[in-house]
C-alpha cells in the first residue's frame, strides 16, 4: 500500500481534468470550479507536507496562467470559458492546481525519474492533453503540426521543471 496515496492523486487529477474539461460542453464550468476546489482540498488533506503543497502550488500556477495565457496569444489555441481579459480560462488554473497537488503527491515515484523521461513525457503529454481538452469541447486549436510540435517543446522544458522544483521544495 506505499503507493496508495499516490494512486488516489492520479484519481482525483483525472476526475477534476475531466469536468472541467467536460463542464464548457454542459454549461457548468461553476460546478467543475467547485468540485475541483473540493477535491484539490482532498489532495491537500493526503499530504503531510500542507505548507509545502499550498506553496509549490502557488507557484505552479502562475506559471502555468503565464503558460496557457502564452499559448492562447501565440499558438492559436483559443480556450472557452470564464477568464480575466487575455489570460486562460478560471478552469485551466484548477487544472494546474490538481495537477501541482498531484504532482507533489506523487514525488516519491516522479522524482527519481530521469530529467530526459521526464522530458519525453511532457513532449509527448503536454500537448496531447491540449489536443484531447479540444476534441472535448473545451477550446479550438488552429495550430499546425509545427505549432503542437513548438508545444511539445514547451512542455519538454516545463516538466522537468517542475519536478525539479518540487524535489527542491522537498518532501
Amino acid at each position: 500500500m506505499k503507493y496508495k496515496n499516490q494512486v488516489i492523486h492520479l484519481i482525483i487529477f483525472q476526475a477534476g481534468w475531466w469536468s472541467c474539461v467536460l463542464s464548457l460542453r454542459f454549461d457548468a464550468e461553476l460546478y467543475a470550479l467547485c468540485l475541483g476546489a473540493a477535491l484539490a482540498g482532498i489532495q491537500v488533506t493526503l499530504n503531510d507536507q500542507r505548507k509545502k503543497d499550498i506553496f509549490f502550488t502557488s507557484i505552479a500556477l502562475i506559471m502555468g496562467i503565464i503558460f496557457d495565457s502564452m499559448i492562447q496569444g501565440y499558438l492559436g489555441f483559443d480556450f472557452f470559458g470564464w477568464s480575466i481579459k487575455a489570460l486562460s480560462p478560471f478552469w485551466l488554473w484548477m487544472i494546474w492546481i490538481l495537477f501541482a497537488l498531484s504532482l507533489r503527491g506523487s514525488i516519491q515515484i516522479v522524482g527519481h525519474v530521469s530529467t530526459l523521461n521526464l522530458a519525453l513525457m511532457g513532449f509527448v503529454f503536454g500537448p496531447l492533453s491540449y489536443v484531447a481538452g479540444a476534441k472535448a469541447g473545451a477550446a479550438q486549436i488552429t495550430s499546425s503540426n509545427g505549432q503542437l510540435l513548438v508545444l511539445g517543446i514547451l512542455w519538454a522544458i516545463m516538466m522537468p521543471l517542475l519536478v525539479w522544483f518540487a524535489k527542491k521544495i522537498g518532501d
